[in-house]
């Protein structure tokens, strides 16, 4: 079963995973605030795709 395991598209996920965190990121804390649903599903697609 493929889940989110695209190795064509895994130096793209990483990297919009990167710049997502980056942005989230609160200054002098590494706590990161998903309030969007699009920033959940992209860092649940990034779990499963680390765990494959």
């Amino acid at each position: 079963m493929v889940l989110a395991t695209d190795m064509s598209k895994h130096m793209s996920l990483l990297a919009d995973l990167k710049t997502m965190v980056e942005a989230k990121k609160v200054a002098g804390n590494n706590v990161i605030v998903l309030d969007k649903y699009n920033d959940k599903i992209q860092v649940l697609q990034s779990m499963i795709h680390l765990a494959d």
